[in-house]
């Protein structure tokens, strides 16, 4: 099935919605393409199959709600109504696959077009790359992440919170925020740090 994943990534890259319509077409067939059980292994060849950004990444050097808003300003639309956001450290059952997790996001969304109706420029996949401790990556010579150990603590709860007045700046107080395969102990703590306060869910949790 991965050879037909990088097709349909290839044609996504080249006529959008082409792609959206093959896959409304075809949902029930390729669901566990676009997303999984494939995407998985397609997280984890992310760097040899890398062409176009689908998504936007937000890093720890980036740590500051101007900054981040700066960067959520480079997406070509303001009209983002579901954000589907994850730091890579728990993809699927694979482990820490750091800034390689932009595939969950993305595939996501695109079930959510494809199932739910929601038109792909109110979309936005977003990786928070706050490093890897998945050592096989940081000696990746194709990764496309930082290239240094996890943030924790602090530094990541300031992070994540200035992402997410960032993103509400952004797009407004309305708009979705996904939290998608984080650890279990962060997953947690971010939903109840944020559900009263902003339009947040938690598949992995909630789902």
């Amino acid at each position: 099935m991965f050879p037909r994943y990088i097709q349909l990534d290839e044609l996504q890259d080249r006529t959008e919605k082409l792609y959206y319509r093959v896959l409304c077409d075809n949902v029930k067939e390729l669901m566990p393409i676009v997303y999984t059980p494939t995407v998985g292994l397609a997280c984890q060849k992310f760097g040899a199959i890398y062409r176009h950004p689908k998504g936007l990444y937000i890093t720890v050097n980036d740590n500051s709600i101007s900054k981040i808003h700066q960067i959520l300003c480079n997406w070509p639309t303001s009209e983002v109504q579901a954000i589907v956001v994850t730091d890579g450290e728990r993809i699927l059952g694979l482990g820490d696959l750091g800034a390689y997790g932009m595939g969950i996001p993305v595939g996501k969304l695109a079930l959510y077009v494809a199932l739910a109706g929601i038109q792909p420029q109110w979309c936005l996949p977003v990786v928070i790359d706050v490093g890897t401790d998945n050592q096989k990556l940081l000696d990746d010579p194709f990764y496309i992440g930082l290239r240094r150990r996890r943030v924790r603590g602090p530094e990541y709860e300031l992070l994540l919170d200035n992402f997410m007045k960032a993103a509400t700046k952004r797009f407004g107080r309305d708009t979705l925020i996904q939290f998608e395969d984080f650890a279990f102990e962060n997953a947690y703590a971010l939903l109840d740090r944020y559900k009263d306060e902003y339009c947040v869910f938690n598949d992995d949790i909630q789902g």
